[in-house]
């Protein structure tokens, strides 16, 4: 699992897509779109359901201020997402 060790939580909006963030098998790129590993394809018990969400754009605020800081989200891109 991958942590930043900043102790702070985040809600579980859908935990096996929590685990999966977690795990690096998916991420958020710059434009907010989501990213799935390849390790997604490879793995026979992996859900192939998660492929269907690749590019797509997440669900963000209306307000700018409250979207995902790119900061934390290059955090993850660079320190746990399994390209």
């Amino acid at each position: 699992m991958c942590e930043s060790g900043a102790g702070t939580t985040t809600p579980a909006y859908d935990s096996n897509k929590m685990r999966y963030l977690g795990e690096g098998l998916m991420g958020v790129g710059k434009k907010y779109e989501v990213l799935v590993s390849k390790q997604i394809q490879i793995g026979q018990n992996l859900p192939g359901h998660i492929q269907t969400l690749r590019d797509r754009n997440i669900f963000t605020p209306q307000e700018e201020i409250y979207w995902p800081a790119q900061g934390n989200l290059d955090f993850h891109r660079k320190n746990c997402f399994r390209a």
